[in-house]
Parts: structure tokens; C-alpha cells; sequence
């Protein structure tokens, strides 16, 4: 008669043991579920709401150059960069040189403008050279004081369209990489590119680099050199 309670007692302090448990356990996992919603949403917002850090720019001289994901020949193959590319260079580089066929130089970390994939060149200026200084970049944005854009191998409609104006100095074929500035009313007021046109006689790349300053007389400025072999 006295055991009898004593064992209802203890299976449902048992029962009240296991659902205090099982409760804790939901509460503690919707909290850390909750937390993490809230760090993914503020990381957002400042990916939104901050404009991108400035590199240097660098410039492909090879079609489908490899981007590694180490600096060496033997690493995984993370993209294939495009003739006339232009990449974020991350300011970094080996402290050694590579040999790839009669080229010698070392490896040069980027970063690709249109997807943001990071990685390792080879860094001989057959296959990629400078573009733009950093320093340069951030002058242009000083003194037009709006942001910068970049992009990559448009055509002659498409850059027209972003200037504003119709590039008739340009023939249909022609590619364009580089970037522009605009001022405070997001206005377009500066840019700078390459353009490319492959010569069907030659099978080589004819190489204008231009600037393009409404502000000045002569609109549109592209190195002489290049023009007479046009």
C-alpha cells in the first residue's frame, strides 16, 4: 500500500523530467535559429549598403587564361578568364617566380568582376598586365564624388548606351572593358577602357585604349599610336 504512490510519484516526476527536457532543447534551438536569421540579415545589409573595396586593375592579354585556385600549375582550374578582361588584383603575389613555357614570373591573386571568384594567375604580362592604379581609382572618385563601375567586353550599343552617346568612331565587332565614374546625381562624367577588334587579314587584335570626359573638347581620346592602325 506505501510502495504503490511512491512509484506513481516517480514515473511522473520522470514524465515532467523528459517534456522539461524536450522544451528546453525546442526553446534553446529556436533561439540559435533566430540568431543566425538575424546575423545572415545585418551581414546582408552591409553588403548593400557599403560601397565595394577599390583594387587595382589588371587586364587579360590571353584568351581563357586560367584562374587557379593555388599558385601552381597543378591546381584546381576555378574559371577560365576572357581576352580584354579586366580583374580585381588583391594586391598580393608570390615570392616566387613560375615558368610557363619560355615565361618566367610569379603568380597573381584577382578577383573576377562579374561573379566575385577568387584566385591565382600566372602574372607575365603576355597573359595579363596593369590596368589601372588603385590610387588612380580612388583620385577618380574623390573628384567626381559619386561611385565606379566596372564592366567587362560590351559592345558598341551597349557602351553607348551607358554614355549617353553613339560611338561612331567605333564600326560594329568592337569590344570594350573598363570603367566608369559618375558624380553626385549618378550621372556618367568619366571613363576609361580598352577596346579590341580582330583583324580578319592579320588574325590579330586591333587595341585601342581610350578616355571618354564629355567635360573635355574632344570627347572621346584614344592613344594615337593604335589609332593609325586602325
Amino acid at each position: 500500500m506505501i510502495e504503490a504512490p511512491r512509484r506513481d510519484v516517480s514515473a511522473r516526476v520522470w514524465r515532467w523530467y523528459r517534456w522539461a527536457l524536450v522544451t528546453c532543447l525546442a526553446v534553446s534551438c529556436t533561439f540559435n535559429h533566430t540568431g543566425d536569421k538575424t546575423s545572415r540579415s545585418h551581414s546582408a545589409l552591409r553588403d548593400s549598403t557599403h560601397a565595394p573595396e577599390l583594387h587595382s586593375l589588371y587586364i587579360v592579354n590571353e584568351d581563357k587564361l586560367r584562374l587557379r585556385k593555388y599558385p601552381d600549375r597543378r591546381s584546381g582550374i576555378q574559371s577560365a578568364l576572357s581576352y580584354n578582361e579586366i580583374v580585381h588584383y588583391l594586391e598580393e603575389q608570390t615570392d616566387f617566380e613560375d615558368q610557363v613555357g619560355k615565361y618566367s614570373a610569379p603568380w597573381l591573386h584577382v578577383q573576377r568582376i562579374k561573379d566575385k571568384r577568387t584566385g591565382w594567375v600566372f602574372g607575365h604580362s603576355r597573359f595579363i598586365q596593369p590596368f589601372e592604379e588603385i590610387t588612380t581609382l580612388k583620385e577618380k572618385q574623390k573628384i567626381y564624388g559619386g561611385h565606379i563601375a566596372f564592366f567587362n567586353n560590351l559592345n558598341r550599343l551597349q557602351l553607348s548606351e551607358k554614355l549617353g552617346t553613339e560611338l561612331h568612331s567605333f564600326k560594329p565587332g568592337w569590344r570594350f572593358s573598363g570603367y566608369c565614374c559618375t558624380d553626385s546625381t549618378d550621372a556618367v562624367v568619366y571613363c576609361r577602357f580598352r577596346a579590341i577588334h580582330p583583324d580578319q587579314k592579320t588574325r590579330k587584335w586591333k587595341i585601342l585604349n581610350c578616355i571618354w570626359d564629355p567635360k573635355h573638347t574632344q570627347t572621346l581620346r584614344c592613344d594615337s599610336t593604335l589609332l593609325e592602325a586602325r
